[in-house]
């Protein structure tokens, strides 16, 4: 294909699946393995076009007005192409456990393709999510913090609510280090199904770490919170692909290829802005009988 072609296959995914909402169509621009390497929201699956769909859809839901601007397309040889482009849109729907908030967003990426055969085989992806998230309000932007932050550690406070959304939007995204900076160092997370107790960064990241081994794709939603001063309690609901090795005291559950969905309520304790505490109860037995462990009930 010529560079002019290229340009107009990158150009097409944008007017038709981002802007037309023809999810479909991605599979006339990508090819069937196509691999995309870039912040994916929807977990670790990123090969082929239903996976860039579905990250996508993410997206149009949660920002129903949603426009993607591609503002410039550069072409280099015969099988590269490069978007420059620009996202904006009002918060209207849950995004990633963060519930709406009415905001409107302007963010921007650039998007590198390799064209083979006239689809796109393989593509790369960078865009200020951080950016998006300080708009959204779940997240300090730089000037609105102030000189002397709580804590003295140089980030300002979140509320309760706004810190618990937060961090589950960063877990969900795989992003650790930036869960962690929103902990206390000597922050504990009790696991009430077990009986276990981590303690420190160190443990939470463990903690963390073991249901992402399980179940690498899972997804948080928030269903409800309730903030009473520096506690916030929040019910949401999880789901993934048991995929990987799901420790328990007992010895490891080894994957079971089983999706799953389950109510999870935790109880939090914020000092200084940032997560102190947490007691995590969940449905175990609902997620047991999912993955096959369990007979189902009558």
């Amino acid at each position: 294909m010529s560079a002019e072609q290229n340009k107009a296959l990158a150009r097409r995914f944008f007017d038709e699946v981002c802007n037309g909402r023809k999810l479909d169509v991605a599979a006339e621009i990508l090819t069937a393995n196509h691999v995309y390497h870039g912040p994916l929201s929807v977990g670790p699956n990123r090969v082929g076009p239903e996976a860039m769909a579905q990250e996508v859809a993410i997206y149009q839901h949660a920002f129903a007005d949603a426009r993607w601007v591609v503002e410039e397309v550069f072409a280099a040889g015969d099988d590269r192409v490069v978007v420059r482009w620009r996202g904006q849109g009002t918060h209207t729907g849950e995004l990633q456990g963060i519930p709406p908030t009415g905001r409107t967003v302007d963010v921007q990426s650039i998007w590198v393709c390799r064209v083979e055969g006239g689809k796109i085989a393989e593509s790369w992806e960078v865009w200020d999510a951080l950016r998006l998230l300080q708009q959204l309000g779940v997240v300090p932007a730089p000037e609105a913090q102030p000189a002397e932050p709580p804590g003295g550690d140089g980030q300002a406070a979140l509320d309760p609510a706004a810190l618990a959304r937060t961090v589950y939007a960063f877990f969900s995204n795989n992003q650790f280090d930036r869960v962690l900076e929103l902990a206390t160092d000597d922050v504990e997370i009790a696991f009430i199904p077990t009986g276990q107790f981590f303690r420190g960064k160190a443990g939470f990241l463990d903690f963390m770490k073991g249901f992402k081994t399980a179940f690498p794709d899972i997804q948080i939603e928030v269903i409800n919170q309730v903030v009473t001063g520096t506690q916030v309690v929040s019910e949401f609901r999880a789901w993934g692909t048991h995929t990987g090795p799901l420790r328990t005291p007992d010895g490891e559950i080894p994957p079971t290829n089983r999706k799953a969905e389950w109510t999870v309520c935790e109880v939090w304790q914020v000092r200084d802005g940032k997560l102190a505490g947490l007691r995590n109860y969940q449905d175990s037995a609902t997620l047991m009988r999912q993955l096959g462990l369990l007979p189902e009930t009558a």
